[in-house]
């Protein structure tokens, strides 16, 4: 009978093996937007409410991480304001209202947060944390440097479909990301290197500053819609944090100095530009027309 006693004590031990190894992939949130296995340690958790309150620097204000206490991060929310938050969600059902759960990359961490459900279209512009449907990426898509990519797996080549790579584009894991390197590009139209390893076949309109390099102090700012075949090209002023401020006349964003300017005043912008963000209170700024 000893071989029976010996049999139930394996069987109790062995029995809650299952459960806390589900327990752990429901924590990590494999049941919605992957996260890469070997990154999951940067997966900022849920909180209950009790511990999130005792956290001094939970939802104040904040300019960095560091301003956090851990395991908080410090994410920019509505109105651009940044504050010190916890994981909302692991998976889509922790949300109310119909909202989706969506992985934000905050630097080296990645934070869950309940948004709009998505239908922006893979390679389409897309916001992290939407706020509106035509914000957010549609299913089994996701928002990796405000485009919508589709996850996919390195060690698998056929994850991405031609002309695709698979990338490790950011925390969030592995995206297939559009590369026009070593193929031939239809006439009019050549290899465009894009941000994050992303290169396109494009028609070329402004400065091609890629192949004329800039004045000295200034960079080549290049934006391009993926699937409308064009680029839109111009030397501009690098601006930030770290880097130099703006002149008079205009104001950064996207490290780039823009050009104000006033929607109400025809020729305040380039010719392939258009004023965007102008109101009664503030001036807009210049950014490329992609509809000319």
């Amino acid at each position: 009978m000893k071989w029976r006693s010996r049999l139930a004590v394996l069987l109790a031990f062995l029995l809650p093996v299952p459960l806390i190894w589900a327990s752990n992939r429901l924590l990590v949130g494999e049941l919605n937007v992957p996260v890469a296995r070997d990154d999951a340690s940067r997966l900022v958790p849920m909180l209950p409410p009790d511990e999130a309150s005792r956290l001094p620097s939970f939802t104040r204000s904040c300019e960095g991480n560091e301003d956090c206490d851990a395991p908080l991060v410090c994410l920019r929310q509505l109105k651009w304001k940044r504050a010190c938050v916890a994981s909302t969600c692991a998976m889509d059902a922790d949300c109310s209202g119909g909202l989706s759960c969506y992985s934000v990359a905050v630097g080296e961490r990645v934070v869950r947060m309940c948004g709009a459900p998505g239908e922006v279209a893979e390679g389409e512009f897309c916001t992290e944390l939407p706020l509106e449907r035509n914000w957010a990426c549609a299913p089994d898509l996701v928002c990796t440097h405000m485009r919508c990519r589709r996850p996919c797996q390195p060690q698998e080549p056929r994850s991405c479909a031609d002309g695709y790579v698979c990338s490790n584009a950011d925390a969030k894991g592995s995206v297939c990301l559009p590369t026009c390197e070593g193929r031939s590009c239809s006439e009019g139209e050549r290899c465009v290197a894009l941000d994050h390893g992303v290169s396109v076949c494009a028609r070329v309109q402004g400065t091609d500053c890629q192949l004329n390099p800039c004045p000295a102090g200034q960079v080549c700012d290049v934006s391009a819609r993926e699937l409308r075949n064009g680029a839109w090209m111009r030397c501009a002023l690098a601006c930030g944090k770290q880097g130099p401020s703006c002149p008079e006349g205009y104001s950064c964003i996207g490290e780039r100095c823009r050009q104000q300017c006033r929607a109400d005043e025809p020729g305040s912008c380039g010719p392939l530009e258009k004023c965007a963000g102008f109101s009664e209170r503030s001036s807009g700024v210049c950014i490329f027309d992609f509809d000319k």
